[in-house]
């Protein structure tokens, strides 16, 4: 650029106005910095310094405050241009540009010059070819220190709230360290990313029966607790488990693999939380976050893993505790209890027997028989719980009408004076644990074994929902209160009782199978419903 006297002068004058700005400590400050040496620096006529927010150009600064100085779409004329393309506009007549759309008709000429990705540095004069090439350098110049400190400004801003908020994720960490029930934990986790992230639209997903469900959502995110997202092997979720990393969308609309869960989601985050959950924040514009954002978000993610591991853990641990306490309760009532009084039976019979004649033999004979029978069934039940609390095996998808059948085949053929009918609709499944087949055979086995005429036994099963009702109905005499009142309490029953010990272990499968086991209310008989968790499919009635 070569410089007469006076362009020296104003580029002397022009770096000592660039040290008032290095040294401006806010952005209002630089930006009033620079209009002020535009005009007594470089002689600008009127200049303005618009910013970019959420798709416009804003006026945050100008020399003449009595200039129409107005907000313009960032797509709209000289000014819109400029930001877009990042090239510089000198207009001779803004009247005739092609690209101007002036605010103000008295305006003639000007220079548009970008500041980045912070807006745009514009002067306008109401003189014709009032700017020159040498006016567009300085202009260029200016612009630069300008941007500069600004994104030093924004940076030490951003600097300080990182800060700022990582010390409140070390409070938050603590407080979820210390919630003891994966509900408060979500909760908590929800609302320190809407206060202390500043997400406003944020939630947590897991994966569950093959998609994404909402566990927690902040109040204002067009989502809530319980709605499902897509699949779980759709979209950036589904990525972010697999990979185990996080994901950054600027845009969805033209993201690869985006598959926005709601119409409104423009752009988001998505951190992964454990084996099989998600985090995440969205807006409804495009841009809303970066790379510190997500960060951040990776912070308050891994301490809700951690937590949520430990409460699972401690969870389970109890749960294996308790299992342990109830079969080694189960062996005892066995052992010390059925076991002793049965065998007591059995030798006092067979030392009856030895002098008895042929007709009391005979009864004596069936009476240990009986009872080692009953024994025999009862040490059989008490195996049979030990191995469904000792499998830990996940639950599975379960045809109920290839489970079921077996079982009935088997009873039909064991008793055939019982009458054992089904109705389960072909291809109906629900998700169980694998000894489901052995608690259909014990509710039966309870209807039939128990009846003192030629048993009637039903096995239904209805869809509502996402939920699988499992009937097995007999026509006897009915369960003692007290014991219906044990099992729905989920304690054991006297395993002297065969039934008892036939209904506690089909209460523990469907509590394997995440369900619930209750008694429907009949006149006659017992009814026992089994609710189970459906499979996959369209929902039924």
């Amino acid at each position: 650029m070569s410089l007469g006297v006076d362009e020296a002068a104003k580029l002397e004058s022009l770096h000592v106005a660039a040290s008032e700005i290095t040294a401006a400590t806010t952005t209002d400050a630089v930006y009033e910095t620079a209009v002020s040496a535009a005009e007594e620096v470089l002689d600008f006529d009127v200049c303005g310094v618009f910013v970019h927010e959420d798709g416009q150009l804003v006026p945050v600064a100008q020399t003449d405050p009595s200039a129409s100085l107005e907000t313009f779409d960032d797509t709209v004329g000289v000014l819109g241009h400029t930001y877009q393309t990042g090239e510089s506009v000198l207009a001779e007549d803004v009247q005739g540009h092609e690209t101007s759309a002036p605010a103000d008709e008295t305006f003639r000429s000007g220079v548009s010059v970008p500041i980045g990705d912070t807006g745009v540095l514009q002067a306008i004069s109401t003189e014709e070819n009032y700017y020159d090439e040498t006016d567009l350098e300085l202009a260029e110049l200016l612009a630069i220190h300008v941007r500069e400190a600004v994104t030093r400004i924004r940076s030490e801003r951003d600097l300080r709230e990182s800060k700022r908020k990582i010390q409140r994720l070390h409070v938050v960490a603590t407080s979820l360290e210390s919630c003891t029930e994966v509900e408060s934990l979500l909760s908590e986790a929800v609302r320190a990313a809407d206060e202390v992230l500043e997400f406003d639209w944020c939630l947590l997903a897991r994966q569950e029966q093959g998609a994404f469900v909402v566990e927690a959502a902040s109040e204002q995110t067009p989502m809530a607790a319980g709605e499902e997202m897509f699949s779980a092997d759709a979209g950036i979720s589904g990525w972010v488990v697999d990979a185990g990393e996080s994901a950054l969308v600027d845009d969805t609309r033209t993201h690869p693999i985006a598959t926005p869960a709601h119409e409104s989601f423009r752009s988001g985050l998505v951190v992964p939380v454990g084996d099989e959950g998600v985090f995440a924040a969205v807006a409804d514009r495009c841009g809303a976050f970066d790379e510190q954002d997500l960060e951040l978000a990776e912070l308050l993610a891994a301490s809700v893993g951690a937590a949520r591991a430990r409460i699972e853990a401690r969870a389970a641990l109890q749960r294996r505790q308790a299992d342990l306490d109830l079969l080694k309760d189960v062996y005892s009532r066995v052992l010390r209890h059925n076991l002793r009084n049965d065998l007591n039976v059995i030798r006092g019979a067979a030392a009856e027997a030895g002098d008895a004649g042929p007709e009391r033999t005979g009864t004596l004979l069936d009476t240990i028989q009986r009872t080692a029978d009953r024994l025999a069934a009862t040490s059989d039940r008490a195996r049979q719980i030990k191995r469904v609390i000792d499998r830990t095996d996940p639950i599975r998808e379960i045809d109920l009408r290839r489970a079921v059948w077996p079982v009935v085949r088997r009873l039909r053929e064991a008793v055939p004076a019982a009458t054992i009918r089904t109705d389960l609709s072909q291809g109906l499944c629900v998700r169980a644990h694998r000894d489901l087949p052995l608690a259909v055979r014990c509710l039966a086995e309870n209807g039939i074994h128990h009846n003192e005429g030629d048993a009637t036994v039903e096995v239904t099963a209805r869809r509502s929902g996402s939920v699988v009702e499992l009937r097995v109905t007999d026509d006897g005499p009915g369960i003692p209160d007290h014991e219906r009142t044990a099992i729905e309490a989920s304690r054991e029953t006297d395993l002297e009782h065969g039934s008892g010990a036939g209904l506690w272990l089909a209460r523990l499968v469907v509590d394997r199978s995440d369900g619930r086991l209750r008694f429907a209310e009949t006149e006659t008989g017992t009814t026992v419903v089994a609710e189970l968790p459906a499979a996959d499919g369209d929902e039924g009635t």
